[in-house]
């Protein structure tokens, strides 16, 4: 597998394995130094490139800046840092996109994100068979902090993070780089979607190894999002097909029956929801989906803001602040307008690309529907990639 090709150079690998990991990797998307350093290099890098300021760009600037202005009045709080942060990644994504072309954006993605899940396969199957092997992965990991605010730390070994998941688990799983199963699964989602864009191919050789690594998560909003992508693509998207729902039916059926954890998994989750035990419900996606509807009701049009002292109603609660629907908690932070800025401009994106490599239509709504199914169980969209696709389409496809 060659990591470097000869269509792109290794300055545009570095930038896009900034994106990603700043967006996902311990060690790196939780510390703001880091953060700074590489958006100083892709400023660099930007300026060296025949830079252009897009209109596009700075309309989106300037929505966010007035939504962060009005969060000011309401809630008379001027988090500069919080704010600051927040551009920063979003300069991040625009140094980056500018810097490449889509073409390459594509190509160089699919190259790293393979390249990551052979490693991990690698390193995690035998995990499968002998828990051991764990300890002696840890003889040579470095340890980071998980929670900053109660001081719990994880190993990683910068190539697989290592956690396999909670003592709740069945089944060891697989993180890959990423800081949990789930949003390796997520990124695995994308690198397939990209694929099948890019080659025209869901199960060529980069595709079933992004399709493994996807199993290896054993993740249940991955597992879904792929049975979706597969089944839609291979039925030429014919939605109104009554084959597909009776094919999505089977496919439920089969996945749960497979694998049972899937299933207990789900049920146990929606029970706990509508159950009294809200500390347990706002870890899960649908208790934090109720969760941030009640937060998002009382501020809908300028949001919440991302300060914890704004966001939450108690800023102190660490149990009852752990949210993880990153659409419901990208909602609440900025308002609806916030929202439809940042997701019309995703869905721009798709279709700017989908146009160029002549795919259908429908497939941009696929991907944006499949952006969407993802973000239900993770946070995704505050961090620096998922800002570069809702700026792509400021992008051109040759530099």
């Amino acid at each position: 597998m060659n990591l470097f090709s000869n269509k792109e150079n290794i300055i545009d690998y570095i930038l896009i394995l900034g994106l990603i990991a700043f967006s996902g990797f311990p060690f790196f998307y939780d510390i703001d130094n880091h953060l700074l350093y590489f958006l100083l290099f892709s400023f660099l890098v930007w300026i060296n490139r025949k830079p252009e300021i897009k209109l596009k760009f700075v309309r989106f600037i300037l929505i966010f800046l007035l939504i962060f202005f009005f969060q000011t009045l309401v809630f008379n709080v001027f988090p500069i840092f919080s704010i600051l942060g927040f551009f920063a990644k979003v300069f991040l994504a625009y140094f980056v996109i500018q810097s490449i072309s889509i073409n390459s954006f594509l190509r160089i993605f699919i190259q790293i994100m393979l390249f990551f899940s052979t490693i991990s396969l690698i390193m995690f199957i035998p995990v499968l068979f002998n828990d051991s092997v764990i300890n002696f992965y840890e003889n040579f990991s470095f340890s980071y902090i998980r929670d900053i605010e109660v001081g719990s730390s994880r190993n990683t070994l910068f190539l697989l993070n290592l956690n396999f998941g909670d003592a709740n688990n069945i089944i060891s799983r697989n993180s890959g780089p990423f800081w949990e199963p789930g949003a390796f699964g997520g990124f695995l989602i994308i690198a397939l979607l990209m694929n099948k864009i890019l080659y025209r191919k869901i199960f060529n050789f980069k595709g079933m190894i992004f399709i493994l690594a996807i199993i290896s998560t054993f993740s249940t909003t991955s597992y879904i999002a792929l049975m979706v992508l597969i089944i839609i693509i291979k039925t030429s998207f014919s939605f109104k097909n009554i084959s597909v729902g009776i094919l999505l039916v089977f496919s439920f059926i089969y996945i749960f029956q497979q694998i049972p954890f899937l299933q207990d998994k789900i049920n146990i989750q929606k029970n706990k929801t509508v159950s009294e035990d809200l500390n347990y419900s706002r870890k899960n996606r649908f208790g934090s989906f109720i969760v941030d509807m009640k937060d998002f009701i009382d501020y809908p049009i300028s949001g919440r803001g991302v300060n914890n002292l704004t966001r939450y109603n108690n800023a102190y609660d660490i149990e009852m602040n752990n949210r993880n629907n990153g659409i419901t908690d990208f909602l609440v932070k900025f308002g609806i307008i916030g929202f439809l800025i940042y997701f019309i401009g995703v869905y721009q994106s798709f279709v700017k690309i989908t146009n160029f490599y002549k795919q259908d239509k429908k497939i941009s709504l696929l991907f944006f529907f499949t952006i969407f199914l993802i973000g239900f169980s993770e946070p995704y969209f505050a961090f620096p990639f998922f800002i570069a696709l809702s700026l792509l389409r400021t992008s051109k496809f040759q530099l």
